[in-house]
């Protein structure tokens, strides 16, 4: 039936004129026949015919319709997209007042007219309705909600997950990145101890997520050899010349920002070199601090540089940025004052995800009161972080004497003020990981000894257990604050409506440590872990984070 127009069946006025006078001419011939003489007629044949012709009319045009609407085939317009008359209709039919509601736009979607050639349509949607020509027309209406600003319909991207839920706006950001209609990279922070300090659990964090995301570049660094085991995954960092380094967890003065770390030199050409190990970057930046002492600074990559003079009134920080393609880049104190760098930075003019780690090993959340609240917010107005992961814990569990009372306070004081400084950003809480001690008088038993978790009694009196080196704890177990540190930072993150994850649960709970230190997992000392281990959690996290997004998508279309 493709190949027949719709005019082979007579369609349109003409088709049904022709059709009315071939009954007529066969009547007359019939009577002719029959020996009856040809006669106006009388009113009873009159109605006859007129109910025929009006009958026929009505049959062309139902058959008609059905012709037209199985030639369309799938190019037909949807039906969830336009309202559609259900038969053809002539242009002096088209009115919108008896195809539309009250207060909605019509608009011609398409227009379709017989062609004389039997080509089964033509399309006629850009042409005006006064010059179209032919009786029947197949048209399509869209209903068009009133718009003064726009006819156009923006884009609008997959269901968003809900956003109100812990890590609702991250997940929307993750959603819209995965859909490719954000350009801006996801900035991760992940603020810790020691199991940060080295990028050992971040490193497989941020391969999986840029795996999955997209890779946005390292992002910021502590500085070259800023504490005995600063290291970063994808780069390797060299110090050329005479600097100090200062750490704010072992020494109280400051000026300290994010990184928890400065190196400063007087020494003019005193470098630090940073060099990718894959991919190059396409920009590079270091923030240093300013004030009265402080002097030229240089940055060089690829075959730019770009000198700054960090002298300034009153003391400070600022970010000093080359836009240059490379695979190294070189901080160079030139002079003329002291030189101080806070952090150093490279990214890819990609979308993606840039995961930040800053860690000092043995940090508590106490930490953070000795660094500067101004350099600490600059940091983060420069970061802009879609999420900040909150990985303090461990060492604190591992004070018999930490006052609770006086814990909470610092880490909520802390995290107010990242609230303030970072309102778009959502808060994730990591639960310490499982870890076990055994007491100096049962070192000898390390390789022996079983695990098993204080009884209730056990941590009620605990110091006194230890000062009288009793044989109950001559076992591998977890210190008795670990537990009440992870349970405060559970109800924490609940309060703030932010993000948790339990670490030891993911490792399978208590004593679960020594299951890994037998697996080559863990270390020997039952609190770190091995580069394995640490890729193992970083998957747990991963898998835990995905998991926590893919519900919240779930959650947001069933409720749409």
């Amino acid at each position: 039936m493709s190949g027949v127009g719709l005019s082979d069946f007579g369609v349109g006025m003409l088709g049904v004129e022709r059709r009315n006078r071939a009954v007529h001419n066969r009547a007359v011939h019939n009577r002719a026949v029959e020996g009856e003489p040809e006669a106006p007629g009388s009113a009873f044949d009159i109605c006859v015919l007129a109910s025929v012709q009006c009958l026929g009319f009505i049959l062309s045009a139902v058959l008609a319709y059905i012709i037209y609407d199985a030639s369309l085939g799938g190019d037909a317009v949807p039906e969830a997209e336009f309202a559609r008359i259900d038969r053809p209709m002539s242009t002096a039919e088209i009115r919108p007042e008896t195809v539309t509601p009250p207060d909605t736009e019509i608009r011609v979607a398409k227009r379709w007219s017989v062609s004389p050639d039997k080509s089964n349509r033509l399309d006629l949607s850009n042409q005006p309705m006064d010059e179209l020509a032919g009786d029947a027309l197949a048209v399509a209406f869209e209903m068009v909600e009133p718009d003064t600003q726009s006819v156009a319909e923006p884009v609008r991207p997959a269901a968003p997950p809900l956003t109100g839920r812990p890590l609702g706006r991250f997940f929307s950001a993750l959603a819209s990145l995965e859909a490719g209609l954000r350009t801006e990279p996801i900035t991760i922070v992940h603020l810790g101890d020691s199991h940060v300090a080295s990028d050992s659990l971040t490193r497989g964090i941020r391969r999986r997520l840029q795996a999955r995301f997209g890779d946005a570049g390292r992002g910021m660094m502590v500085p070259a050899g800023a504490y005995k085991y600063a290291i970063a995954d994808g780069v390797n960092f060299k110090r050329v010349g005479h600097w100090s380094a200062h750490n704010s967890f072992r020494q109280k003065r400051g000026p300290y920002a994010l990184s928890g770390v400065r190196l400063a030199t007087s020494a003019r050409g005193a470098k630090l070199v940073l060099t990718t190990q894959n991919e190059p970057f396409d920009w590079g930046e270091v923030t240093v601090v300013t004030g009265p002492k402080q002097g030229l600074v240089k940055l060089s990559a690829g075959s730019k540089n770009v000198e700054f003079n960090a002298r300034a009134a009153a003391p400070g920080s600022k970010v000093v940025r080359i836009d240059a393609k490379g695979s190294t880049l070189t901080v160079t104190a030139a002079g003329s004052g002291a030189t101080t760098v806070l952090n150093w930075s490279i990214g890819r003019d990609a979308p993606g995800i840039r995961y930040v780690n800053f860690g000092l090993a043995g940090a508590t959340a106490d930490v953070t009161r000795r660094w500067s609240r101004q350099l600490v917010a600059n940091d983060i107005a420069h970061l802009k972080p879609d999420l900040i992961v909150w990985g303090y814990g461990t060492n604190e569990g591992f004070n018999d004497g930490l006052d609770l009372k006086s814990y909470g306070k610092t880490v909520k004081s802390f995290i107010a003020y990242l609230r303030e400084q970072a309102p778009g950003a959502d808060l994730l809480f990591v639960g310490p990981a499982d870890s076990a001690r055994l007491p100096r008088y049962a070192k000898h038993l390390r390789r022996s000894a079983s695990c098993r978790h204080l009884t209730p009694a056990e941590a009620a009196g605990y110091g006194k257990l230890v000062s009288r080196r009793s044989s109950a704890l001559r076992r591998w177990h977890a210190p008795p604050k670990l537990a009440a540190v992870r349970r405060f930072l559970k109800d924490l993150a609940a309060e703030q409506h932010a993000g948790y994850w339990d670490w030891s649960a993911a490792m399978g709970g208590d004593c679960s440590i020594n299951r890994w230190a037998s697996q080559k997992l863990a270390a020997g000392d039952r609190v770190h872990l091995t580069n394995r281990g640490y890729d193992r959690s970083a998957g747990l996290f991963v898998d835990h984070l995905i998991n926590s997004f893919s519900q919240s998508r779930l959650l947001a279309a069933t409720q749409q």
